[in-house]
């Protein structure tokens, strides 16, 4: 009898151990792994996401600068409005991989980058009696940002003069100059070490304090805006002004789409080699570095979606209608990356 009570007492304790795991949700670790992930998941949220919020912010602060001291008339001025502007905005496209965090919680993407611009709220601000400031934008999402800005240094056609300029119109340049620089702030404070630090939720992935319960979490957190980034520029970017037109286009005024879908990628690959200009570390590649056809399948599609980016004559806005063959292989090969990071990338990571 007693012989047969422990032999019960042990198939409970056995029972136990199999599923309470699974009922309790109590993630299986993979000492293995640990190290590794932790290595990755550190050289991503320094090296390149602090580390592009840092250039992000640095650039906008050119551009606030740059806006301050623009007065109507000055052509010199105002080119050196626009190439900061331009300078800017390659970092906020790197940027677009990872809008979590205090991206998301300080609302920084719809603040930076709504469009398109609400004109009718513009022309109100314009006629405002009172001074423009920053805070005067804050209300209203559709007349700030980066496109705000240029629309005011292009015009709407992208040919608008310095001459044309109205006083109203560089005060509403500065304030929204300055409404971008605070934004970037935000962000690049969120993330540094001696602020928010939210890159250390990365770091320490299931410990205490992390809003990531497990490695696998955060890892699945950083592909998943790899793979919701390429969607958005295979098929908002890209497909959305082949079939509506240049109206759908992202930065038409500037004739800066093709450095934005190019940037765009850019972010994708900084996210997986965990390279990102000079500084070389530890990215997705390297959880994925046994797998050498699946590596091998990743940085194809990277480079086939930026040569077919490359490849496209002329200005965005001009390629729509005389040689959308080359708009339309630039979609597929995008589409074709967003694939093999959905379909192949992320479940091979949730195998380890």
């Amino acid at each position: 009898m007693r012989n047969r009570l422990a032999l019960f007492v042990a198939i409970l304790v056995a029972l136990c151990a199999a599923n309470c795991s699974s009922d309790n949700n109590v993630p299986i670790i993979n000492e293995a792994n640990t190290a590794r992930y932790t290595g990755v998941l550190t050289d991503l949220s320094r090296d390149v996401i602090t580390e592009t919020y840092l250039s992000l912010h640095t650039n906008a602060t050119t551009l606030k600068n740059a806006a301050d001291v623009f007065t109507v008339g000055d052509a010199a001025q105002l080119e050196t409005v626009k190439t900061a502007w331009r300078d800017a905005r390659i970092h906020w496209e790197q940027s677009e991989a990872f809008g979590y965090g205090p991206s998301d919680a300080n609302g920084a993407d719809a603040a930076m980058d709504t469009r398109p611009i609400d004109t009718d709220a513009m022309l109100e601000l314009l006629a405002y009696p009172e001074p423009i400031t920053a805070d005067t934008l804050a209300a209203n999402n559709e007349v700030r940002g980066f496109h705000l800005i240029e629309r005011l240094a292009w015009g709407e056609d992208g040919n608008k003069t310095a001459a044309e300029f109205t006083p109203k119109e560089v005060e509403l340049l500065q304030a929204a100059a300055t409404d971008l620089q605070t934004n970037t702030q935000l962000l690049y404070d969120g993330w540094k070490l001696d602020g928010g630090n939210y890159g250390s939720n990365f770091i320490n992935a299931g410990q205490s304090g992390s809003v990531y319960t497990s490695q696998e979490l955060a890892l699945e957190a950083i592909v998943n805006g790899m793979i919701a980034l390429a969607d958005e520029v295979a098929v908002t970017k890209i497909q959305g002004p082949l079939i509506q037109g240049v109206i759908a286009e992202e930065s038409r005024s500037s004739n800066n789409t093709l450095s934005d879908l190019r940037n765009n990628i850019l972010s994708v690959q900084h996210l997986y080699t965990g390279d990102r200009d000079a500084l070389e570390g530890s990215g997705i590649d390297e959880l994925v570095e046994s797998n050498v056809a699946l590596d091998d399948a990743i940085n194809q599609a990277v480079t086939e979606a930026l040569q077919a980016i490359d490849a496209i004559p002329g200005t965005f806005s001009d390629a729509l209608t005389a040689n959308p063959a080359s708009v339309e292989n630039a979609y597929n090969k995008v589409a074709a990356l967003h694939s093999a990071l959905q379909m192949q990338l992320l479940p091979y990571l949730a195998s380890l």
